[in-house]
């Protein structure tokens, strides 16, 4: 096997979740109907499976959307009602050279839409050359009537996996279905991170990176016990702006991506709490 580099963009392991603000739209145009799914998808990672030259990792989708449909014909009619549902889906990595990565998910609006028939799959790789930045970009071109599209965008952030992806299928604008997904949260165990306390009693909390920051930061932790962790966001005037956290958590290094929507710019304190102990820091977002 090939040196592994050591920049883990797309970290896999048990129990690894990433939380997708959602939105989806379609023009279906023989019934001249047109509609949007809103809200938010959830991936984790519920099991693996070890071969010799590959893994196949499991992952379970959870989407709670809300549907809003608006037939054209008259007379003109809209439609809109809440949608929940789930699935399991398996991405395979290929443990030689940078770890390619492929899916079997056929339909279009998950952020792991990574399918062969997208051009090079070779491009989906979980890790990338140490000369790599934080984030970087991904295009999958195809053609539609002598035109270039770029069909799928994938945005990487260091650590922490697929922070923006974006799919349009190839057709004229306003009839081909797209979809967009934006990382709001992520909860992961497999973040290594030298920085954090290793005592056997400790709970550790980093300062985030980036700060200041915008649109989005990653706030690391570590435990050394299988612990409840609360973890919530305040503004100056002490009060709450978002719980990040609470559940239990297995004992190791953990990531957290807060994406402030909506919230104006300034300082923000990030306190997490377990077993008895309160640690904050300062965040500072910036727009």
């Amino acid at each position: 096997m090939a040196q592994q580099p050591s920049n883990d963009f797309l970290p896999l392991a048990v129990a690894n979740r990433w939380t997708y603000n959602y939105f989806a739209t379609d023009w279906d145009v023989l019934e001249d109907i047109t509609w949007t799914d809103s809200g938010s998808s959830v991936y984790t990672v519920v099991s693996k499976l070890s071969a010799q030259d590959y893994s196949i990792w499991t992952f379970k989708e959870v989407r709670s959307l809300l549907h809003h449909e608006r037939h054209n014909w008259m007379p003109v009619s809209d439609t809109t009602y809440s949608l929940v549902d789930s699935s399991l889906f398996s991405l395979v990595e290929y443990l030689s050279g940078n770890h390619r990565i492929l899916t079997n998910v056929s339909g279009w609006n998950s952020p792991f839409y990574l399918n062969a028939h997208l051009t090079d799959s070779a491009d989906f790789l979980r890790y990338y050359s140490s000369q790599s930045a934080d984030t970087f970009s991904i295009c999958h071109a195809r053609y539609f009537q002598n035109h270039v599209v770029n069909a799928l965008t994938v945005t990487y952030q260091r650590g922490v996996g697929l922070s923006k992806v974006s799919y349009r299928a190839p057709g004229n604008i306003g009839d081909a279905p797209s979809t967009n997904h934006t990382l709001a949260r992520a909860v992961l165990t497999s973040v290594d991170n030298s920085t954090l306390d290793h005592s056997p009693f400790s709970f550790a909390l980093e300062q985030n990176y980036p700060n200041p920051f915008n649109p989005a930061t990653t706030i690391r932790f570590g435990v050394h016990a299988n612990v409840r962790v609360n973890i919530k966001v305040y503004d100056t005037l002490g009060r709450l702006v978002i719980t990040l956290l609470d559940e239990n958590v297995r004992v190791g290094n953990h990531a957290l991506v807060w994406r402030p929507i909506n919230q104006p710019s300034g300082m923000y304190l990030c306190v997490a709490r377990t077993n008895g102990y309160s640690k904050c820091i300062k965040l500072a977002f910036v727009k």
